[in-house]
């Protein structure tokens, strides 16, 4: 039996969900507790956080290969600019510390 539009959209909206829930899971598990409290870190996610979800979006509205292409790379961008929050962030406390030593 064929699955109508609004099928399909709903089991890619339910994935959607999932990718952003894999995404959160693994940002939570590689950066520090308390990052996220760092404005600067914002500044950093930003414009990946931003593609990821016009990319996002566009997933889940076509679902064609090239959009999720496009969202993987944009998951794993975004993946990457919280590593480097994490490395800027980690500096900057060094340096504090090294400051009230």
């Amino acid at each position: 039996m064929a699955r109508t539009l609004q099928e399909v959209r709903v089991t890619r909206t339910e994935r959607a969900k999932r990718i952003c829930r894999f995404l959160a899971d693994r940002i939570a598990q590689e950066v520090p507790e308390g990052l996220g409290r760092w404005d600067v870190a914002w500044s950093i996610v930003e414009q990946p956080s931003t593609q990821f979800l016009e990319a996002l979006h566009d997933w889940e509205q076509t679902g064609s290969a090239d959009a999720e292409r496009r969202l993987h790379d944009a998951r794993d961008l975004v993946l990457n600019a919280w590593r480097e929050a994490a490395r800027q962030w980690s500096a900057q406390r060094n340096r504090n510390l090294a400051r009230t030593a």
